[in-house]
This record gives C-alpha cells, sequence and structure tokens, in this order.
C-alpha cells in the first residue's frame, strides 16, 4: 500500500523524543513492503522542509511555532493553531495529490486529525485517525471540542489507544461504536526489557545509594510535576537520599530550579535532565528505583507501558488507562489525581519496600507488542481500500 501519514509529532535533532512511536511505525510499515510518505508541522527554523529517513519521505509545513512544540504550551494562542491548521490541510492535500496514497492515517485526533480529515474532503482516500488520549483530554469544551467533533466525524475508522478512551470518543464526542477500534500503540519489547540497575547507575554516573524517582514526559502542570515537587518534600524526611530525575522538556522546565527552592528542597534534589533519546531511555529506566506520572489526564501512557516492560515499580494516578498497565503489579501504586499526600505515600512505600528482582510486567502480553497495533491498523486499511497498487 501506499501509506500517507499525518502527524503533528516527529522526531528531530532539536526534539529527538517527539512522535518517536510514530516514526517507528512508519519504519515497521516500510519494512513490511509499503510505501510511506509523512507529513508533519516544522517546529524549528533549522529543520528541514523535506528529508528522507531510511527509506521515508518526510515534509514539514510551516507555521509560526515560537520555536515551541505544541505540547510545550500550556494554551496555544489561538491565532497560532488556525495557522497551524490552513498550512497542514493545505500541505496534506498537495502530498494526496501528489504521492496518490491507498489510505491516510493521522496521529491525534486534534489537531491533525483535524487537518487530515479537511484535506481528503473531495478527494477520494479513506482516513484512519488515531487517537492517543491527551487529545481528548485537552477536547472539554469551545473550539477545541469543536475541532474533535470534526475530526471525529471526518475519518472513516477511529482507532483509540485503549478501551477507556474509545468510551469517551463515543459516548462525548459522538463517534459511531462500529467505527471506533481500540488497538494499544505498544512498545518495542526487543528495547525495553530489564537489565542491571547497579550496572546502568555506573553508566549514568547516578550514585548506588541514592533513591531515585524518575519521570518521563512533558514538564508541566498537567502532567502534575508540581504536585510532585510538592510531595518530594514529604519524601524526603523518610528519604533523606532521595533525587527526582526529570527526562522531558515543558513549560515548567526553565523554572523547576526555582520552583524547587520555593519549595525548601535543597540543591540537587531535583534534576532536568532535557530530552532523553529513545534509545537511552532503557538504560534511565533500569537506574531509577521508582517511575511516577501524577497526570491529571492521560489515554494510555507509552512511558509506564516502557518502565512495564523494564520491570521498574510505577506511581501513577488512576486516569485513562494507567490502571490497566500497573494494577496487577504488587509493586506499583495508584492513586487520585491531585493527591499529595497519596503521591507523597506512594512513592514512600515503594521507596521503602524490599528491593525485588525486576521481570517484564508486559513481556508476555501480545498486545502491549508494538507490532500488534501495526498489524491492526494496516488491517483496518485493507479492508477500506482494494489495494490495487500493493
Amino acid at each position: 500500500m501506499r501509506i500517507l501519514v499525518v502527524s503533528s509529532s516527529w522526531p528531530t535533532p532539536h526534539a529527538p523524543y517527539n512522535g518517536v512511536f510514530v516514526r517507528d511505525h512508519c519504519q515497521m510499515m516500510a519494512a513490511a513492503g509499503h510505501e510511506v510518505h509523512v507529513v508533519a508541522p516544522r517546529v524549528f527554523r533549522e529543520g528541514a522542509l523535506c528529508d528522507n529517513e531510511q527509506g521515508i519521505d518526510v515534509e514539514r509545513f510551516r507555521y509560526p511555532s515560537g520555536q515551541r512544540l505544541l505540547a510545550e504550551y500550556a494554551k496555544v494562542p489561538r491565532t497560532r493553531m488556525v495557522v497551524y491548521v490552513a498550512s497542514g490541510v493545505m500541505s496534506t492535500r498537495r502530498a494526496i495529490r501528489r504521492f496518490q496514497p491507498d489510505i491516510v492515517i493521522a496521529h491525534w485526533l486534534v489537531p491533525t486529525g483535524l487537518v487530515a480529515s479537511m484535506a481528503v474532503l473531495h478527494e477520494d482516500v479513506p482516513l484512519i485517525t488515531i487517537v492517543h488520549g491527551g487529545d481528548v483530554a485537552r477536547s472539554g469544551a469551545g473550539l477545541v471540542r469543536m475541532a474533535a467533533g470534526r475530526a471525529v466525524r471526518g475519518a472513516d475508522e477511529l482507532v483509540c489507544v485503549s478501551e477507556v478512551l474509545r468510551q469517551r470518543v463515543v459516548e462525548d464526542l459522538g463517534a459511531g461504536a462500529a467505527h471506533t477500534h481500540v488497538a494499544p500503540m505498544g512498545v518495542d519489547l526487543t528495547l525495553f526489557r530489564p537489565s542491571d540497575r547497579d550496572g546502568a547507575r555506573r553508566s549514568l554516573g547516578v550514585p548506588l545509594d541514592a533513591d531515585v524517582i524518575g519521570f518521563v514526559g512533558n514538564i508541566s502542570r498537567e502532567k502534575g510535576v508540581l504536585d510532585l515537587l510538592d510531595a518530594l518534600s514529604g519524601v524526603l524526611i523518610r528519604r533523606p537520599n532521595v533525587v527526582l530525575m526529570l527526562a522531558g522538556k515543558g513549560p515548567l522546565s526553565d523554572s523547576i530550579g526555582e520552583l524547587a527552592a520555593s519549595r525548601g528542597l535543597p540543591e540537587g534534589r531535583v534534576v532536568v535532565l532535557g530530552p532523553v533519546a529513545h534509545e537511552n531511555l532503557p538504560e534511565f529506566l533500569a537506574a531509577i528505583d521508582v517511575l511516577t506520572l501524577p497526570s491529571y489526564a492521560e489515554g494510555l501512557p507509552v512511558s509506564l507501558m516502557e518502565g512495564a516492560a523494564v520491570g521498574v515499580p510505577i506511581v501513577a494516578t488512576d486516569v485513562g488507562a494507567v490502571r490497566g498497565i500497573i494494577e496487577a503489579d504488587p509493586n506499583s501504586v495508584l492513586i487520585a489525581p491531585n493527591d499529595i499526600d497519596g503521591l507523597q505515600a506512594g512513592l514512600v512505600s515503594v521507596l521503602e519496600a524490599e528491593r525485588a528482582p525486576r521481570f517484564s510486567r508486559i513481556a508476555e502480553a501480545s498486545t502491549m507488542d508494538r507490532r500488534t497495533h501495526m498489524d491492526y491498523v494496516l488491517s483496518l486499511a485493507r479492508s477500506l481500500t482494494s489495494d490495487d497498487r500493493n
């Protein structure tokens, strides 16, 4: 098949972590013999407008990004988003007419699901939109909800990464149940697997006797980072060797030091690593004692699935499909959103527990393998097209 992928996220040298799962799926589809073309936004001025990555043509459309990813904005300015959508629609439509795809696959309901749904209007090509969760969490009201509704109506099929998300898309956004499916994104189980904690610490220069709390993701209020800083003050009383390591970037990245100091946290107790390359994440996860994600809203967070694959205990909020990732693990803890006392207690309980041997908690779950997701989407694509070009 000729597959056109439209995504708001794609890795770049400035943001190597951004959309790694989208790139990996595109590379797997290309390796399976499909011709893949990608349309994504150009976030950084230095980025190329056209590129080829391992046989995949990537073209990027311009918009006034402010040199920041959309996820790094607490609220994206309306004018910026209007230009994003308009530019994305024009670029996607040109790509459709030039590339002549059999199928268009859009990642994220908003904004690229909207972009793709508008681009395929009057074009003889079906659209599958993959709904990841954060896009639905932001679609509560106003223009964003209208955009989400338009994206839902414009897709031939919707693929949600969890059953919880599917129910919300059907009940809240009016998606047709028969055309709304579930296929978890999955992780690369050849890359994310248990490994030696002490060896990883020596490699990264992390003290062997430190209690290390790890966080992977967008460093923002919505991800519960402020709650995490508040909870850390209490954790320090019980575990004086504790260190919080934040892997990622976001609206709060530059102010973490000031925010930590205002809470009385000693210097060096909170470390911002910045973006960590995807291939280096397994070593980071192996080195920490507990992975936390006190987020207010999620779909199926890939970072927690990767942590589960490595075998690290998890403390996370019971939102989206998080429960399904960690509920079977006796060493992990679910807490309520915005529950600082619960977050503190959960972190302390994991750090004080006897360290258990690590084993992958999803290695036997085929639905959590990234290839399962790809196979499902491709099967759905074949049902929508005669696939004469394959």
